[in-house]
Parts: C-alpha cells; structure tokens; sequence
C-alpha cells in the first residue's frame, strides 16, 4: 500500500501553515477589516517557514533546488492545467483562443495576474528560496546574511514594489527578510513544543506572558486601525511594516503551538499547498452546490467570508483527501511503499 511521507514533520509548524492558508484565502473576500488584516502577514507567515528550512546544511544548493522544484514547481505547473480545463468546463461559452491567455498568466506568474489568486506565490517561494538559498551558502554566518536580506527587502518594499514582474520576483524579494527571520530562529524554535511551557521557570512564564499580552494588544490596534505607527522618514516605514509583520508573526506562532495537538488542524497545515491551489475549483464547486440548493448566500461581511472559507476549504479536503490516496506527489510529496 502506498502512503505519503510525513517523517521529521513538525506539529505546531503545521499548524502555522493551517492559520496561514485560511488567512490567504480570507484575504481574498470583501469581508471588512478581517480580509485587511488577514492580507497583512498571510504570505510571509510561508516565507518565514520557508527560511527555518533553508538555511540547513542538508541540502546542497543543486539538490535545494530540486527538491523546491518538485515540491512547488510541479504542483504548480499541475494545478495550473486543472483550473484551466475546470475553468473552461464551468464556461463552455469562452472562446478557446483565451486559453493561451490563461496559460500565459500561469506562466508569468504575477500577483494579481494569475487565475488562481493564492497561487502566484508558489513560483514566487520557488525562486526567493533560491535566492536566500544561494546567499546562506555564499556568507555562511547570519550576522551577514540577515542584515543584506533586510536592506534587499527594504529597497524593494519602498522602491520596487509595482508593478509587479514575472514570477512575481519584486514580491520574492520584498519577502525575502522574512525568510532569513525563519532562517536565524530556526535552531532556538524549531524544538519548542506545546509542552515547553511547563519547562519554563516562574519568572520566564512570567515574562512570556506579559509579552504575550502586549502582542495581543497590538494586534488589536492592528485590527482595527490598520498600521499602528505612520512614521515619516521612509526608512522606518519600511522598518514599521517588517515590525508589523515579526509581531503578527509571534500570534500566529503562539496559538500554532497551542493547537498542536488538534489533529485536523495538522492534517490541513500538512496540505495546505493543495488548498491552495484548489481554492478557485472548491470555491466554485461550494457555489454550485448553494445555487442548486436554491440556497443564496453572498460572502459580505466577516463572518459570512469565514463561513465560506472553511465551507469551501471542507471540499477541498475531500479531495486532497482522494489524491493523497492515489498520487501525493501531485501536492508534491514523497511516497513510500509499506506493507
């Protein structure tokens, strides 16, 4: 029988990844200040995950780049295929000359450009990788590394952020601090488990909660203001949007451990590369089945864009569920035979 590989997973990580797919697909819906605020760390929340893994000496850089090939490139490449046909299946109206069209989209891979809204990143996370990648194994110590990935990513926040190129790549580099983040704390990090807690004396519980908190309250004000500081100098705005991100980042870390051990929330952090690329085939699928129903429904407000969200992300899982069965690496994978 054949199962998919989950050796060397890491729970709470996983979990992260699960918050971070249901933000990207809440950033997509008109839903008020949530899709705002969703919108403001989704996408580095993977750059971060990203950068824990890459910085490891495990990998050459040829062999990094393979296995970042196979496993995002080539779900890419496949899903790009499926939502075209899909999409043409759902309007059989549409002239076929607009698949060539299509297809371009796919392969220029620019945000806001491709069918697929979260699916931009992919190539996007491909080649930024590669490029951190290729720095870490250039300058080896990260008191190099992480300030260059700083300066990169501030030049091209405040100067190069649009219009957007191929593969997305301004973007890559815009994000690109926030894989070098994951790359410096990925040693002190990647252990820390749901029981860590417990480990730690009175007075460091003491210290992490009063941070905890003020995280908490900053997200807040986050919430509901946008932006909480709006200085002027240039250069601390863009410092101000990486401080923005880092904290956002923290919350999302802080309850990614303490569901850990929510099974079904792994499961989804496990494949979220597959909700990714089906969000368009499953939102469609979901709207479908309401207008069959005769059950109209219209995603305006938060509440209802989180309903709809997981709603369609329950169809995903379905099938998610049904190619893990049949051929992981689609959602790009390892397989192993067991008895």
């Amino acid at each position: 029988m054949s199962v998919t590989k989950q050796k060397n997973r890491i729970a709470w990580i996983d979990v992260m990844r699960a918050m971070a797919i249901v933000l990207v697909l809440l950033a997509h819906y008109d839903g008020g200040r949530l899709s705002v605020f969703a919108n403001r760390a989704c996408v580095q929340i993977f750059f971060f995950i990203s950068g824990m893994f890459a910085f490891s000496a495990r990998y050459t850089l040829p062999q990094y780049i393979k296995k970042q090939a196979q496993s995002l490139l080539l779900p890419y490449g496949i899903f790009a295929a499926a939502n075209i046909l899909f999409y043409f299946a759902f309007n059989p109206s549409t002239p076929l000359s607009e698949l060539a069209v299509y297809a371009l989209k796919f392969v220029l891979a620019r945000r806001n450009d491709v069918m697929v809204a979260a699916m931009w990143f992919l190539p996007c996370l491909f080649f930024t990788s590669i490029v951190y990648k290729a720095i870490a194994t250039l300058f080896k110590k990260q008191i190099y590394i992480v300030p260059l990935c700083f300066v990169i990513s501030a030049v091209f926040k405040l100067w190069f952020e649009a219009p957007v190129y191929i593969f997305s790549i301004n973007q890559g580099f815009k994000y690109l601090i926030y894989i070098a983040l994951g790359g410096l704390l990925a040693p002190y990090i990647k252990n820390i488990s749901y029981d860590s807690w417990a480990k730690l004396s009175k007075k460091q519980q003491f210290i992490a909660l009063l941070v905890f908190m003020a995280v908490i309250q900053y997200i807040v004000l986050m919430y509901k203001r946008g932006y909480v500081f709006w200085p002027q100098a240039i250069w601390a705005l863009s410092l101000v949007y990486f401080i923005n991100v880092v904290v956002c980042i923290v919350f999302i870390m802080v309850w990614a451990l303490a569901l850990s051990k929510v099974k079904p929330i792994v499961w989804i952090g496990q494949n979220t590369l597959g909700f990714c690329c089906l969000e368009n085939i499953s939102r469609a699928l979901l709207n479908t089945a309401m207008a069959v129903a005769g059950f109209g429904f219209v995603p305006d407000s938060e509440i209802k864009a989180l309903v709809h969200v997981l709603a369609s992300m329950c169809i995903g899982a379905a099938i998610i569920a049904v190619i893990n069965k049949i051929c992981p690496q689609i959602l790009g994978k390892k397989k192993i035979n067991s008895k």
